[in-house]
């Protein structure tokens, strides 16, 4: 463990692990994970995350098979459920947070053109404007995890394929709570090696020399 370790090496060094040590992970690591995503930034500071931490053997036998016998999900110590709640990005609470920065001068109150989305898309409008939100601002928060993970010495992967029906309904979440990742934590079995990237010169591009305004 090295808590020293430089924001740049956490994202260079950052793999995703599928093997693991099955030495139980220390409640205080644990914390400073959770901790790390509580700081996470969120739209109007809605912070639409909401995590539990699964321990138990079955639960996490449970887990793994929900998610196809992944073999991260089978041999992790404890899984991090990484969820989304809905109400956060709509009612009184919202529209007081939304007030009270525009008060601070953090921003002007600027309308996101969801019905761009939705043509792209199928269903509920707004229900996807809702899900789209909770979910970009749930997987920063996920992403704090990860990147604090390997400062303290941990792996993990994130596993977005399980059947979130039957997780919802086993762990008693209610319909506002949407299972949106399942992390699993644990001390790495493996070095696995630098998957390929494209180069910077395929991932960025010029603006034109002028713009329709």
């Amino acid at each position: 463990m090295n808590e020293n370790i430089s924001v740049k090496d956490a994202i260079q060094f950052r793999r995703s692990i599928r093997k693991f040590k099955q030495d139980p992970v220390p409640n205080d690591l644990i914390d400073k994970l959770l901790e790390s995503a509580r700081l996470a930034p969120s739209a109007s500071n809605s912070q639409p995350w909401r995590f539990m931490v699964v321990r138990d053997t079955k639960q996490l036998q449970f887990l793994a098979e929900l998610g196809g016998n992944q073999r991260q999900l089978k041999q992790a110590p404890l899984i991090i459920l990484c969820c989304g709640d809905l109400n956060s990005m709509q009612g009184d609470p919202l529209r007081k947070q939304r007030k009270k920065l525009q008060e601070e001068g953090v921003y002007e109150e600027i309308g996101v053109d969801m019905e761009w989305f939705v043509s792209r898309s199928s269903g509920d409008a707004s229900r996807l404007e809702q899900m789209s939100k909770v979910q970009a601002n749930l997987f920063i928060a996920v992403e704090h995890m990860v990147l604090r993970a390997v400062s303290l010495g941990l792996g993990t992967c994130w596993t977005g394929a399980f059947d979130r029906e039957k997780l919802q309904k086993a762990f008693k979440l209610p319909e506002n709570i949407l299972p949106f990742i399942m992390l699993p934590v644990g001390y790495p079995a493996q070095t696995p090696r630098e998957r390929p990237r494209l180069s910077l010169e395929e991932i960025t591009f010029e603006p034109p020399e002028s713009i329709d305004m």
